[in-house]
């Protein structure tokens, strides 16, 4: 049988606020019981019949609170009856088939001429368990990705420390073929470093929520335009050839810096992971409501396990491209969420030995 609140005479028998308690304590998401000093259990809220699967109140204390919790649990009763004050506790109860449920327990010390217990309160605490976790594993995985751009970042200004020494102490300036070739040493390996850290700061900016996301429609030829003049010279070095097709009339609505810093990186590892003479093709197409855009080349490729892998920021892979360029995988991260964060999306075709292409399709036009 039931235990009813009025047999607690909180209030007058009957009356309409004993009755408002009642309905306000049976419609309660939490567990809500009555114990009495001898640690026999009432249930008040209808979720405790869910939760711990009794049908009647014939329980003790003992029967739904975790055996290695249950002296914990009783000090805590105690302390409350002695000090009148109401605090919490984390515990693991149990149901009928011994099931453990986390939760946070409370208690109140309750007492009058007729009756002496504790009205007691627990709350699902799995989802906070399951924020913990995740809290934690996203803590260890930015913890691994900082390692690894710190040693990326290391390896670029080791290059500039060590030919800069050259320069200073051992090279013979009058041999201009040497000196051209160590101050070309620093100038990649500066660019390099320049690049890491603005993906870097980008990335920090889009965590922190002070990113400045300001959408509109524009066109995507001049962008395309303004990325190709940036890379030539890195296109040029390795022999590269880079073919346009079908972007003259293509419009976005997006946030025209971060499609800059997306196309950028794109182009960029196309480039750094072809081969030297081969080419590269940038394509754009349209539907009703959405552009994209491709950069396919015919490098290295990428195995499927990595693509799985590549847009997870505790899966960051260093790899060197096919002349040794560096590489973190921050670019590509940085790229799909940037295209996340415009409504759009980032699709990855590749395989070992053919190359790979990279689709970005953003709304063509404002979405609500």
């Amino acid at each position: 049988m039931k235990f009813r609140i009025h047999q607690l005479h909180l209030k007058e028998p009957g009356s309409k606020n004993q009755d408002l308690s009642l309905q306000i304590l049976q419609l309660m998401p939490q567990v809500v019981f009555y114990m009495d000093m001898n640690e026999r259990i009432y249930f008040i809220s209808n979720h405790c019949y869910e939760v711990f699967q009794y049908d009647a109140n014939e329980i003790l204390l003992k029967d739904i609170v975790h055996i290695e919790n249950l002296l914990s649990v009783r000090e805590f009763l105690r302390n409350i009856r002695r000090n009148q004050v109401n605090t919490n506790l984390n515990i693991s109860l149990t149901d009928r088939n011994n099931n453990t449920i986390p939760v946070l327990f409370s208690a109140s010390y309750v007492f009058n001429d007729e009756m002496k217990g504790f009205i007691c309160t627990a709350a699902d605490n799995k989802s906070q368990a399951n924020t913990i976790e995740h809290l934690e594993a996203a803590n260890n995985a930015k913890s691994k990705f900082l390692s690894i751009i710190a040693h990326d970042l290391k390896s670029p200004f080791n290059s500039i420390v060590g030919f800069s020494n050259l320069l200073l102490n051992q090279c013979d300036l009058s041999n201009t073929v040497k000196t051209k070739e160590y101050v070309r040493y620093i100038s990649e390996s500066s660019q390099n470093a320049h690049d890491l850290l603005e993906n870097l700061l980008e990335w920090a900016r889009a965590h922190s929520g002070r990113i400045n996301y300001q959408p509109n429609m524009f066109s995507l030829h001049m962008i395309v335009f303004e990325i190709l003049a940036l890379l030539t010279n890195t296109a040029h070095k390795k022999n590269i050839h880079i073919n346009v097709f079908g972007i003259q009339n293509l419009m976005v609505f997006a946030d025209k810096n971060m499609v800059r810093t997306i196309l950028r990186n794109l182009l960029s590892n196309a480039i750094k992971y072809s081969h030297k003479g081969s080419g590269i093709e940038i394509r754009g197409f349209e539907t009703e409501n959405s552009t994209s855009i491709t950069v396919k080349d015919s490098g290295i490729g990428i195995s499927e396990e990595r693509i799985s892998k590549l847009f997870q920021m505790d899966e960051i892979i260093s790899m060197p491209g096919t002349e040794k360029e560096g590489g973190t995988g921050l670019g590509l991260l940085l790229t799909h969420e940037f295209a996340l964060i415009n409504r759009g999306d980032i699709k990855v075709n590749s395989k070992i030995g053919e190359g790979s292409e990279f689709t970005l399709t953003l709304p063509k036009f404002m979405t609500p």
